[in-house]
């Protein structure tokens, strides 16, 4: 993932209470359309654990990874603050597979998407589901070097495809005001399953 260091500089101030309002926006919306009883969730690229943490209740198990140890160190410190059992900050290399992978505003800051994509679906075990939540894809801007302005969800899906995914859908359920490089930008859910098999 790009950007560690800006994150790792701004892991114990990252929670602001724009962030809160918005991740609780996210929150809501996954709940309302995975089936979350029972499952491994993964948070891949979970920052503070703003979207998953209110969810861990509700799962048998959820594994939380990011790139940044800034910010896993915070979602650690939460975790033990919150006395919750079934939640644990993971390494790469020690990830489980999962019955859900969430993906929250990460792909922006993949150069290439593609191979990130395939990775999960190996994580993911027969029948699990990825969902990706991130920002419409921002006509107006330029390429930024940073981040992705933003996903075609068309060509989104035709990558989640080409690896086998299937029964892919999606649909922008969030509209913020300059919350994206400073301009108005619509939020994205999709959510893409494994063959079962």
């Amino acid at each position: 993932m790009g950007n560690i260091d800006k994150f790792d500089l701004i892991a114990d101030k990252y929670d602001t209470d724009e962030r809160r309002e918005i991740s609780d926006i996210i929150t809501k919306k996954v709940a309302s359309e995975v089936e979350l009883a029972g499952k491994v969730l993964l948070d891949f690229g979970c920052g503070t654990g703003l979207v998953s943490l209110p969810l861990a209740d509700r799962l048998k198990k959820l594994e939380l990874y990011d790139a940044s140890e800034k910010m896993s160190a915070v979602v650690s410190e939460k975790i033990k603050n919150s006395n919750l059992s079934n939640a644990r900050v993971v390494k790469l290399d020690s990830v489980e597979k999962a019955d859900l992978i969430i993906l929250v505003q990460v792909l922006l800051h993949e150069k290439e998407v593609e191979p990130l994509l395939k990775e999960l679906y190996h994580l993911l075990n027969p029948a699990g589901q990825l969902v990706i939540v991130d920002f419409d894809l921002l006509e107006t801007n330029k390429e930024n070097l940073l981040v992705h302005p933003g996903f075609n969800q068309e060509k989104l899906s035709d990558s989640l495809k080409k690896l086998n995914f299937e029964r892919i859908k999606s649909e922008n359920f969030y509209k913020g005001k300059k919350n994206f490089m400073n301009t108005d930008a619509e939020m994205f859910i999709m959510i893409a399953d494994k063959k079962s098999f």
